[in-house]
């Protein structure tokens, strides 16, 4: 079973955060980045209203270093809270520094016995299906995961109607099933 449909540059995207969402590791280095952002943003807006303060005060570094403590606070939520919009961001440099202003790209995916093979951008990737992990459906999407991190992922409205979707899912899963019974399946761990 084949389908053809095009992709956006916020679908890969999409792509890359629901895949680094899998990784434990991934999501540790996230999550420090936000918050290493988030106190130095904080400290830095801390030491210049301290100074202000400092200042303004006449010297009064007591006072200069609550209103550096009372400014840091906010200014570190207020960064880690944008945090997710500035990768959303430098994931949108990246993309149109490699492909340049196109939005589409067109993709072909096939369900074969060996596997579900992708076909974008003159490049052909086969995930045999003793290395998928897992097929999900979200209220829009159909994602499939791989052992290795990597994954499929295909909006509903790409298929040509219902019918072809339940088709997919069910194709889909038969051979998964099929792989995990065979004696060449490939166990996590």
């Amino acid at each position: 079973m084949r389908i053809k449909f095009e992709s956006s540059r916020e679908d890969h995207i999409y792509a890359y955060e629901r895949m680094v969402a899998r990784s434990n590791a991934a999501r540790a280095w996230r999550r420090q980045a936000a918050i290493g952002t988030a106190v130095l943003t904080g400290l830095i807006l801390g030491i210049f209203v301290g100074i202000f303060i400092f200042i303004i005060t006449g010297g009064s570094i007591a006072a200069s270093l609550l209103y550096a403590a009372i400014i840091a606070l906010p200014s570190a939520i207020i960064a880690l809270a944008f945090h997710p919009n500035i990768i959303k961001r430098r994931l949108e440099i990246y993309y149109r520094e490699k492909f340049g202003e196109r939005t589409s790209f067109p993709v072909e995916i096939e369900l074969t016995e060996t596997g579900i093979c992708t076909r974008q951008l003159d490049a052909q990737i086969i995930f045999e299906w003793p290395n998928i992990e897992d097929i999900k459906e979200t209220e829009d999407r159909l994602e499939i995961y791989t052992r290795g991190g990597g994954g499929v992922f295909i909006k509903k409205n790409d298929f040509s109607s219902k019918d072809e979707y339940h088709q997919f899912m069910n194709v889909a899963q038969q051979y998964l099933n099929a792989s995990r019974t065979s004696s060449n399946w490939l166990h996590a761990g």
